[in-house]
């Protein structure tokens, strides 16, 4: 696993705003990190957003107390592997390595 400490936060979140998600009937629940090439964990301060590339793709949104984690449906991702191959370019990193680039 390879921690990134210098991104391009803007160009990340540039990135995400422009794939969408699809609403799924499953419930949030805990990530099989062996199952992803990448993860992003984004907070605004009211709210969370986990964010799984590789194998299976979906987002988990974590809204209200955090601290209780108020946890909501798990969406998919649309295009799915063109955002995986995107954020690969812009984080400069290879396919073979599990990246959390938003980790403090």
């Amino acid at each position: 696993m390879m921690e990134l400490s210098e991104y391009d936060e803007a160009r990340i979140l540039e990135c995400l705003h422009q794939y969408s998600e699809y609403r799924t009937l499953l419930w949030t629940k805990s990530a099989n990190l062996s199952e992803l090439e990448l993860y992003i964990w984004i907070e605004d301060g009211t709210r969370s957003k986990f964010i799984g590339l590789g194998d299976v793709n979906y987002t988990d949104e974590f809204g209200g107390n955090l601290n209780l984690g108020h946890a909501i449906y798990r969406h998919g991702i649309y295009h799915a592997d063109a955002l995986r191959e995107e954020l690969r370019s812009i984080l400069d990193v290879s396919e073979s390595n599990q990246i959390d680039p938003l980790a403090s």
